[in-house]
């Protein structure tokens, strides 16, 4: 009931505060219109002075009521402001965070397929399928710097996934030092000729044993990069709290 009456007087003290201003007027001028013979009650001052003295405090008082108004108002602005700022700041620092996790993304995504397709035993036999030796051992020299470079910058933005840093059973980490040591393997063992490449049972059971290895790591990788774009989707479509987002990423 308490709260109601102070809800009412809020919304209609314009209208309360002419009524009271009416009455006090009328009551006033009822007192100076009644005659009486005690001195102490006869006024030395006119209504108009009594009037003027009661309209500068009331003038004053409503000074005092607009001044808090406006001061509380402003405190709702600028309390309002903060928010926005704090909120635009939380945005920007999100944008940043799509924006460095979408790079992150896109190259790694075309390193992995670089480097799936260098790891493949038909890769790998291209190479080596100039008639001169010396031109063989270039070209393989060269898909193992290539292999290397990829292996050590798709590690790189590996290391940037916390989970992944974390975990060095992953199944992705797992699959993706196998390939790399047995393609390895295989180069070096076609460089020192301890594969015949004119072997078909010895080529084939190299090509089978790096194709198994390939295929584990192609599902390991697709898996990864359906998960961590699954992420960036919900940064980019749903509304997500700053705090939120660092716990995604951190």
């Amino acid at each position: 009931m308490k709260d109601k009456f102070k809800k009412f007087v809020r919304q209609h003290w314009i209208f309360i505060w002419a009524l009271l201003s009416v009455v006090y007027a009328v009551i006033v001028q009822l007192l100076f219109s009644l005659k009486t013979s005690n001195k102490f009650f006869v006024a030395h001052w006119g209504a108009g002075d009594i009037l003027t003295c009661a309209s500068t405090i009331s003038l004053g008082l409503l000074a005092m009521w607009q001044n808090k108004k406006q001061q509380e108002e402003n405190d709702i602005t600028q309390e309002r402001m903060e928010r926005i700022i704090i909120h635009a700041n939380e945005l920007s620092i999100i944008s940043k965070m799509i924006e460095h996790e979408e790079r992150r993304v896109n190259e790694l995504d075309k390193l992995l397929n670089r480097f799936m397709q260098n790891c493949d035993p038909q890769a790998v036999a291209i190479a080596y399928s100039a008639d001169d030796k010396i031109v063989c051992m270039t070209q393989v020299t060269e898909l193992e710097r290539t292999i290397d470079k990829d292996f050590f910058a798709i590690s790189r933005l590996l290391a940037e996934d916390k989970v992944l840093k974390l975990d060095p059973d992953n199944a992705l980490k797992v699959a993706f030092a196998k390939l790399y040591q047995t393609v390895k393997k295989d180069i070096g063992d076609i460089r020192q000729e301890k594969i015949d490449m004119c072997d078909i049972h010895a080529v084939g059971k190299m090509a089978g044993k790096l194709s198994a290895e390939r295929d584990t790591f192609m599902k390991e990788k697709e898996e990864y990069l359906e998960s961590i774009q699954s992420k960036l989707r919900k940064l980019l479509f749903e509304e997500i709290a700053l705090e939120d987002a660092r716990k995604m990423y951190n």
